[in-house]
């Protein structure tokens, strides 16, 4: 696989317990700032990239966001 990190931005430490029982890593709870109903994935997803980068002190190549609303995806 080329993924190497599969991770996880939530607020809800609920979600935080059931990613990493699947062995996702949940480096950090997603502040209330980007977790309300106006809020937009791309500042969510800018925070989840921001944040991982410094906890595991790398920059990523590549970002594949599956959003909760839609988690499937095809291969094109």
């Amino acid at each position: 696989s080329k993924i190497t990190n599969y991770i996880v931005s939530t607020d809800s430490n609920k979600i935080k317990e059931v990613a990493e029982s699947y062995k996702a890593e949940v480096p950090f709870i997603r502040p209330r700032k980007f977790s309300k109903d106006n809020s937009t994935s791309a500042s969510a997803l800018k925070h989840a990239l921001v944040e991982s980068e410094k906890f595991f002190n790398k920059k990523f190549d590549y970002v594949v966001e599956l959003m909760a609303t839609n988690p499937l995806k095809s291969v094109i």
